[in-house]
């Protein structure tokens, strides 16, 4: 969850240090090469600005015009075309995935809005560290991956005013996912399972948590 999982890792002394060098070199080089020398960006610090918002926004509904605004916050102005670019350029070298949202009500993607998630969680630490708040959207990026690694294409489901992490879908196959980091705490496993009360089709539903012990709620159809 920290550190990834690039095979290169094991084959270092296990220290963070080390092991941070190593995931900012992959960072730094992936960034030079792939992106600023590729399409001749000049400005490396927005670059990086836009990329390390979205790496401490893991797993949250972001926009161009989000971004944008956080950059004018911290005196720094950047065009929402020139951040859908910085974004594209970062989907085309591998480094994040795209989730777009998708209404369950009116059985279409939407078109704005999407959620974004490193290619490897290691890279979190390469660009901003490792904090207590990245959580959550760490245990929702390491899903991801997972079903991506399995052929699954994700979206995010948009269930009327209630959200599903995970929708995917492998062929006839169907897969619902809800992540959190524990069911502990008021209210917290009724929103996990109240996620999937419109949900009417018969395709399995998970609820994915580090708990160690069963949890109380039982719903017919939720694993």
């Amino acid at each position: 969850m920290k550190y990834g999982g690039f095979p290169g890792l094991h084959s270092l002394r296990w220290d963070e240090p080390v092991l941070s060098q190593y995931l900012e070199s992959i960072y730094n080089t992936v960034v030079l090469k792939d992106i600023m020398l590729r399409y001749a960006i000049r400005d490396g610090n927005m670059l990086n600005r836009v990329l390390h918002f979205l790496a401490d926004n893991c797993g949250n509904i972001t926009s161009a015009k989000s971004i944008s605004d956080f950059c004018k916050s911290q005196h720094r102005n950047i065009s929402t075309d020139t951040v859908l670019n910085f974004v594209q350029y970062a989907l085309d070298a591998l480094l994040i995935h795209q989730v777009r949202r998708h209404d369950l009500q009116g059985k279409r993607h939407l078109e704005t809005m999407e959620k974004y998630y490193l290619c490897d969680t290691g890279l979190a630490l390469a660009t901003i560290g490792s904090k207590p708040t990245l959580l959550s959207g760490q245990l929702e990026n390491i899903v991801l991956n997972e079903l991506i690694s399995r052929g699954y294409q994700v979206s995010v489901g948009k269930n009327k005013d209630k959200e599903i992490d995970f929708i995917a879908e492998r062929r006839s196959e169907r897969l619902y996912v809800q992540v959190c980091a524990s069911l502990v705490g008021e209210g917290v496993a009724e929103r996990e399972y109240g996620a999937y009360d419109s949900v009417n089709d018969h395709f399995p539903r998970l609820v994915l948590s580090l708990d160690s012990f069963g949890w109380g709620i039982e719903k017919t159809g939720i694993k």
